[in-house]
């Protein structure tokens, strides 16, 4: 079992938002001294012993047979995103994952060399430019640097002096698919949310991601820590807030024992007290189509249909989260008016 914190806490809050009548069992009245179900409760409509499903919340789940666990989830009555959360926590780290870490204990060892995170210093990939990438922030020589929520680089093809083989580059297949959207906001995303690469109009949608120093350029900064982020989502920011997080979580499982991850999500429990209650609730959810409602400073009301996409050769590491607006809208006229905007600066570096 990789991380037996996050297996029991999953496991109790699922078990304490359930009453015995909502499953069928006698409520024999009284006063009950823990919220929702007992353990004996959950064996019971489960078919194991008490002391079989006491080991799981335990955290000692690596010999769990699949239909235990399927009938835990039956029990406890997840849905389809927790049920395959579950049986990933469950589990050792997957091959791709570095040794555990639980963003739970509140540490996290120096990160290991992610391939698919991409990282550095450099400008946004501009339509009509050649991008770049830089050298991702070293803990060890930079004082600023933070230690548990290292990050990627923008888009690139040519890395800095020293960086390390395997991180620099960005490859030039996406590089160009960034900057043939010139009408949609698109970001790069990696394993913890860095944002590895981006295309202009994201920068002008969402404010200059080439201001953020590299370990906090994250789509959770962005949901969390920037000063201008209530105003941007408005109403709407609770619930893409909690989404993000419910994603988190979906990403936790999957790279269970991912050293930069579980960094980054302990830095937000610490640094963000909405991002501690959200993960305290303990949400699970794939990131699915998301509808934002932006409130842009200069372009008005920004209706963006977001998609975050698998991409070829890297499916369970990295995706495209794409901002598309409605044809014809009122959102596609205003991108266009950022987009032109946009490319009028020289590219700063």
């Amino acid at each position: 079992m990789a991380d037996r914190t996050e297996l029991g806490a999953f496991l109790v809050s699922r078990r304490a938002r359930l009453r015995p009548e909502d499953t069928g069992l006698p409520d024999y009245g009284g006063r009950r001294r823990v919220a929702g179900l007992r353990r004996e409760e959950v064996a019971q409509l489960a078919g194991v012993s008490t002391a079989h499903y006491t080991r799981l919340e335990q955290g000692r789940g690596d010999s769990v047979s699949d239909e235990v666990l399927s009938a835990i989830g039956r029990a406890l009555r997840l849905d389809a995103d927790e049920a395959a959360y579950l049986r990933a926590i469950a589990r050792r780290p997957a091959v791709c994952a570095e040794p555990p870490v639980s963003p739970e204990a509140g540490t996290a060892a120096e990160p290991g060399a992610d391939p698919e995170a991409g990282r550095g210093a450099g400008p946004e990939a501009r339509a009509g430019a050649e991008p770049r990438t830089g050298r991702e922030t070293d803990p060890e020589t930079d004082p600023e640097a933070d230690p548990e929520a290292r990050t990627g680089a923008r888009t690139g093809a040519h890395p800095e002096p020293g960086a390390e083989p395997g991180l620099a580059d960005v490859p030039d297949r996406w590089r160009h698919l960034l900057g043939s959207l010139v009408l949609t906001p698109a970001l790069l995303i990696g394993r913890h949310t860095q944002i590895v690469a981006w295309n202009p109009l994201a920068s002008a949608v969402f404010g200059d991601l080439d201001a953020y120093a590299p370990g906090r350029r994250t789509f959770t900064h962005l949901l969390f820590a920037a000063p201008d982020r209530h105003a941007l989502f408005g109403a709407g920011w609770e619930q893409a807030a909690y989404a993000h997080v419910a994603h988190l979580r979906v990403l936790l499982g999957r790279f269970l024992g991912d050293r930069e991850l579980a960094g980054h999500i302990t830095e937000m429990r610490r640094s963000s007290p909405d991002f501690a209650r959200m993960w305290g609730e303990h949400p699970v959810a794939r990131l699915r189509d998301r509808t934002y409602v932006l409130h842009h400073a200069s372009a008005g009301e920004l209706v963006l249909h977001a998609t975050l996409l698998a991409l070829p050769d890297a499916p369970d590491c990295v995706g495209l989260d794409v901002f598309a607006a409605k044809p014809g809208s009122r959102t596609e006229t205003a991108l266009r008016g950022l987009g032109e905007a946009e490319r009028m600066p020289a590219v700063r570096i």
